[in-house]
């Protein structure tokens, strides 16, 4: 997790914002991340655009209380915006094109503990992916809870990885998702409008698969 340009861990109230360019001029995959937090808290990325990352661009692992407004993100190799067991997250007026999942929601066990993923809200975001755009799981030992996408526009037609999905609801490792609203979405191009998963990977030793509760869809546009 360390392996970053800028990286931090237990660190609180701190800022990445500006108009500036982080250009990794990628030559091959793999390499340091851009931006790599874990464990902080009061979190704000405004403003900045990242280009040609050849990992993980934005990776956020136990944050809390984070807030990612008017990112920019250009021809990522891998996922855009990647919170892991984050919570009270907000991101909007974000433009994210990357060969792998644009915005990924996980929930894995890489602190050593269960912890859950919430309190999420993605607005008014566009996303341009091979792969999936708006996304929770796969990785789901914890639970999903109180997550809101909306108004954001996605939008395929580079590649089929995945299936190209605009969004998909995942939960393989025995973690719920509830409380799950996305609406006001607008598709063009994508491989599959909507897709759910509920299996038993189960990474995390749970036993069981994972359910879902209380989710809604709705005044979704895909063309």
């Amino acid at each position: 997790f360390r392996h970053a340009l800028l990286w931090g861990e237990d660190a609180e109230s701190l800022a990445i914002f500006g108009h500036g360019v982080i250009d990794c001029r990628r030559t091959r995959v793999g390499g340091p991340k851009p931006i790599s937090l874990r464990r902080c808290k009061r979190v704000s990325l405004r403003g900045i655009t990242i280009r040609n990352a050849p990992a993980y661009n934005v990776s956020l692992l136990g944050c809390d209380y984070v807030e990612i407004d008017g990112l920019s993100i250009f021809n990522g190799h891998q996922d855009g915006i990647t919170p892991d067991c984050c919570r009270y997250l907000r991101v909007a007026n974000c433009f994210i094109e990357s060969v792998n999942d644009a915005f990924v929601l996980k929930a894995s066990g890489a602190l050593g503990e269960r912890r859950h993923t919430e309190h999420v809200t993605v607005s008014n975001c566009v996303l341009r992916t091979a792969s999936i755009h708006l996304k929770c799981g796969t990785e789901s030992c914890g639970d999903f809870r109180n997550i809101t996408f909306t108004g954001c526009t996605l939008i395929g037609g580079m590649g089929m990885r995945h299936g190209n999905p605009g969004v998909a609801l995942y939960t393989v490792d025995g973690g719920a998702l509830e409380t799950v609203s996305v609406s006001n979405i607008t598709m063009q191009d994508v491989g599959v409008p909507i897709a759910l998963r509920r299996g038993i990977r189960d990474r995390c030793g749970h036993g069981a698969a994972g359910v879902f509760r209380n989710l809604s869809l709705s005044n979704i546009v895909a063309s």
